[in-house]
């Protein structure tokens, strides 16, 4: 999933997680920042959304 060896290089679906990952970062921060929640709460609620995601990266990703 990670590499593509016919080509030698970085599979498309393996970016794109990655890139789907930096921007949740940057999202989270922001609105931990923005409200008013404790971090357990919203880091809990954070990473069920984020594993949601990524499944649906992973699973449409296959062929």
């Amino acid at each position: 999933m990670i590499w593509n060896k016919e080509e030698n290089r970085f599979s498309w679906s393996f970016i794109i997680l990655v890139v789907y990952s930096t921007l949740f970062l940057v999202v989270f921060d922001l609105f931990w920042r923005l409200v008013n929640i404790g971090f357990v709460e919203l880091a809990a609620g954070g990473a069920a959304l984020w594993l949601a995601g990524a499944a649906f990266i992973i699973f449409k990703s296959r062929k």
